[in-house]
């Protein structure tokens, strides 16, 4: 958790690994979203969240890398995190 109370957003650093896996710069990236670079840079320091749509033109772009890469992402964060883990933690760490 962040020191507001929010939980922390992994999805602008799990979005930049992902680009820099593809080995894609932010303009590429943003190119195949239909987006600008500087809204790239905003989603990957977590300064903006993406749009539902947007979310899906990204899943569509990369498909079931994109949807594999989150899950292990977040999963890695959540087991991680000092919190109780979700039962899907807990299954995957027995």
């Amino acid at each position: 958790m962040e020191g507001n109370g929010k939980p922390k957003l992994l999805f602008g650093a799990a979005a930049r690994d992902l680009r820099e896996l593809l080995m894609l710069t932010q303009q590429a990236m943003a190119q195949r979203l239909g987006i600008t670079r500087g809204h790239i840079h905003k989603i990957e320091h977590d300064e903006a969240r993406p749009s539902l749509d947007l979310f899906d033109r990204w899943r569509e772009a990369f498909g079931g890398e994109f949807d594999l890469y989150m899950e292990a992402y977040v999963t890695m964060y959540w087991c991680k995190d000092t919190r109780p883990a979700p039962d899907t933690c807990r299954e995957r760490m027995s």
